[in-house]
């Protein structure tokens, strides 16, 4: 068995941290994290398909319902309450992308940053997780300010 192979059914065991409050919560920044990369994916995505960043406010309800689905039940099936939070945290993350993001005038949506409206989320933001996802619109427009 390969060690990514290893990792991976690692990742996808579910676990409930019963008496390990450290690893409960890093579990949960992990899922913080895994939503904030996936809402950022997915308005790369529909920035390329469609020809223009969706609206990231439409963007988090289907990140946080297709990581329950996809995710939480179809794969790790039901855990009562990991399952549930662990969604909940998943969808905390997808919501900070639209919280981060503002539309301009001409109806174009460009990201200000987590760290200018959420200045606890900098170490977060260092780690590169929070520079993910500048379209050349937004970084155009962020230089002409």
């Amino acid at each position: 068995m390969s060690v990514w192979s290893a990792f991976w059914r690692e990742l996808m065991t579910p676990d409930r941290f019963e008496g390990r409050p450290y690893e409960a919560f890093m579990n949960q920044v992990g899922h913080v994290a895994a939503g904030v990369v996936l809402a950022m994916a997915a308005l790369a995505l529909g920035d390329q398909v469609l020809g223009k960043a969706p609206n990231p406010w439409l963007v988090w309800p289907v990140v946080a319902l297709g990581y329950a689905i996809l995710i939480e039940l179809s794969r790790q099936k039901w855990f009562g309450a990991d399952t549930v939070l662990d969604s909940a945290f998943v969808s905390l993350g997808a919501v900070l992308i639209p919280a981060s993001m503002t539309m301009t005038p001409s109806g174009r949506w460009f990201r200000v940053g987590l760290v200018r409206r959420f200045p606890v989320l900098a170490g977060l933001h260092h780690t590169g997780a929070g520079r993910l996802y500048l379209p050349a619109t937004a970084a155009s427009l962020w230089r002409h300010q």
